[in-house]
């Protein structure tokens, strides 16, 4: 985003539902910690437990009907029906003990950057770290873990992916 926007909140999805809606529901991180997905495994069934908000909201299963894939975000599906469903004991799935996770995509609007053509890229992106206070490598680490998925119907070969960290 140096002169322009390229890249957009959410999944692929088809046109006409890009819009203010939309962009609400996926201008936005989910963030997660291990702790919590674990109380949620050994409390989901608990009369009174309620399911904190990242894990309910936690984006598991796409919408079809909209052009988008049905299973999103990883996450466990305990009696896999292939719906996320938290309240049946479903939970994300995450790397390391802190998760941040988002999904964006290159095709919802002009690319008003460097003026290019999108690809129906849908990029799935988990930072994570790990609490390691025992190994100051580990501990002081933070990973990104990256998912580009081809959403068009052209098959691109010789596809070169890159990160520019301006830090």
């Amino acid at each position: 985003r140096q002169f322009g926007t390229d890249f957009f909140p959410g999944p692929v999805s088809s046109g006409e539902y890009y819009d203010f809606s939309y962009d609400t529901t996926w201008t936005r991180v989910w963030k997660l910690n291990k702790q919590e997905i674990l109380t949620h495994i050994s409390s989901w069934e608990q009369t009174g437990y309620e399911v904190p908000r990242s894990i309910a909201t936690w984006p598991g299963n796409g919408d079809p009907s909209k052009g988008q894939v049905s299973v999103m975000a990883p996450y466990h599906d305990r009696n896999e029906n292939g719906v996320y469903d938290p309240a049946s004991g479903d939970y994300p799935v995450i790397r390391g003990d802190q998760a941040i996770y988002f999904i964006y995509n290159d095709n919802r609007s002009p690319h008003t950057d460097y003026n290019g053509t999108g690809l129906m890229a849908e990029i799935h992106c988990m930072v994570y770290a790990f609490d390691a206070p025992e190994d100051p490598a580990l501990n002081n680490t933070v990973f990104v873990n990256y998912l580009v998925t081809n959403r068009s119907n052209i098959t691109y070969s010789n596809v070169n992916l890159s990160v520019f960290a301006d830090t």
